[in-house]
């Protein structure tokens, strides 16, 4: 993690600046999308360096969650989940399980509306070159469509798929999850008044500075 902050420092130094007097921004590709961090440092903390720090960081967290819960990765925690929580029961990051119990509780709140082995389909679609699977591969994988059938070992941070088929995939809560990281990391630095967004998820701390 340290060599990846300072390589990020070395980029970062040349291309970071205060949008105004004390407010620091920065725009960068991550978890498949455009994340934006922005803050405000008060005189008695401003520093460019400082800004460039706290960036870096952002930055990591952000590809850190990424190289652990991307689908698209084979070496991810998610990667090996899908692979091998179909067989038998796979142990999973305590980071990882928490996310599963969210998206249990989401699922039953909305009835299954949201379910997050859709990708037992999903990951046969390929939107950017059109390709998408034929009615009989669908019909054959539905049934891994199932929420309910997610066996979670709380006990143990144990995971199972009851269905060999099931496959899940965390984008529906992922990003959600890494902006509320990256606000912690904020809040750890005594920054009282930022903005940390990914795609359509954004979070706001306090206002700018008295304005909206």
């Amino acid at each position: 993690m340290k060599k990846l902050i300072l390589s990020l420092l070395v980029s970062l130094s040349v291309i970071s600046f205060p949008s105004s007097a004390q407010w620091y921004q920065y725009t960068f590709d991550t978890m498949g999308t455009r994340a934006h961090v922005e803050f405000f440092l008060d005189e008695k903390h401003q520093s460019t360096k400082r800004a460039d720090l706290i960036i870096a960081a952002i930055i990591a967290e952000m590809n850190r969650l990424d190289e652990a819960m991307s689908p698209y990765k084979e070496t991810s925690e998610l990667s090996l989940l899908n692979r091998q929580a179909g067989l038998r029961e796979v142990a999973v990051s305590e980071e990882l399980f928490s996310l599963l119990v969210t998206a249990e509780k989401i699922s039953q709140m909305s009835a299954g509306a949201f379910d997050i082995t859709y990708a037992s389909i999903g990951y046969q679609y390929d939107y950017r070159k059109k390709i998408r699977p034929h009615k009989g591969s669908i019909d054959q994988a539905l049934p891994a469509i199932n929420y309910k059938s997610i066996k979670l070992n709380v006990k143990d941070n144990m995971v199972k798929f009851d269905n060999t088929d099931t496959k899940i995939d965390l984008g529906g809560i992922a990003k959600g999850y890494a902006i509320e990281s990256c606000i912690k990391i904020l809040q750890s630095e005594g920054i009282k008044h930022a903005l940390m967004s990914a795609c359509r998820d954004t979070i706001l701390l306090g206002d700018r500075n008295g304005r909206d």
